[in-house]
């Protein structure tokens, strides 16, 4: 029988093909959380794991395989890291994973808040605002995921669980914004949920965030840098060498500055590693 782990906490939970959920443990050389990931087809025998399909993409924060669509949720409470946003969309250009922007709350968030991501992102990146509370734009949402196993990634409290309730009527405990404003985090596991005619995977708080490239290849996976390829240096990391097409362009209003600051201080952070590991 043929399914996918919709859920890897203790034993493995298996939707099969024919939509039966079951328990299923693995044995042999497919033991382990390394071995088997959420959204992992696996073939199953006797409520066994014998085997897991190859796999498109894996992603190890969250632990989840065969990822269609990101969608990062946020909204203006708590207040965006735009450091862990723009660390997830490396991952996401790496693996080849598209994405998607999702702003919650749209009923309190404003104008001012909303321009503030269309600015940033709204170019190479769509933009929707919803609201989990008065339903607002989740059938476009609906329309955008189908067909798709989407991982839902945002920091604690922006409105996941309320979100992915809306979307699939699952009964989630809901979190919420202590008194320093920061999420408190609710969801302990990566857990699927699946809606209809697509499923979403949700994790504990802000993940896909890891960074495993070197620092001269994080440029390649900007997108506000493609197009970009006259400088003088091919082999430019758009930091401190002259004639730069990307600075250039920073300062022309083409690239947005916040943005290429951020840039900089993932390469420099990045830098900083290598150099600690090579001792």
């Amino acid at each position: 029988m043929k399914g996918q782990i919709i859920k890897a906490v203790g034993k493995f939970t298996v939707k099969l093909d024919s939509g039966e959920v079951i328990k299923a443990f693995a044995k042999g050389k497919i033991k382990t959380l390394s071995d088997i990931t959420v959204g992992d087809n696996v073939e199953v025998n006797g409520g066994v794991i014998e085997r897991v399909e190859e796999r498109k993409n894996r992603f190890l924060r969250p632990n989840v395989s065969n990822v269609d669509l990101i969608a990062v949720l946020a909204a203006k409470t708590p207040e965006p890291d735009f450091y862990l946003i723009d660390k997830l969309l490396i991952s996401a250009e790496k693996q080849n994973v598209p994405v998607i922007f999702i702003l919650n709350k749209s009923d309190e968030n404003g104008g001012e808040f909303e321009n503030t991501f269309i600015k940033q992102y709204g170019k190479f990146y769509d933009i929707i605002s919803v609201s989990a509370k008065t339903g607002e734009n989740l059938d476009k949402l609906s329309d955008f995921f189908s067909g798709k196993l989407v991982v839902l990634c945002g920091q604690s409290a922006v409105g996941k669980s309320s979100v992915i309730s809306a979307l699939t009527g699952s009964v989630i405990k809901v979190g919420e914004v202590s008194k320093i404003n920061r999420g408190k985090n609710t969801t302990v596991s990566v857990n699927l949920y699946p809606a209809s005619g697509y499923n979403i995977i949700d994790s504990p708080g802000f993940s896909v965030a890891e960074v495993d490239i070197k620092a001269d290849e994080i440029k390649d996976f900007y997108k506000d840098f493609e197009g970009l390829d006259n400088c003088r240096y091919r082999d430019c990391n758009h930091i401190n060498e002259p004639d730069c097409a990307v600075k250039k362009a920073v300062k022309e209003g083409k690239i947005n500055k916040d943005r290429y600051d951020r840039y900089v201080e993932l390469f420099n952070a990045q830098k900083e590693i290598e150099k600690y590991v090579k001792r």
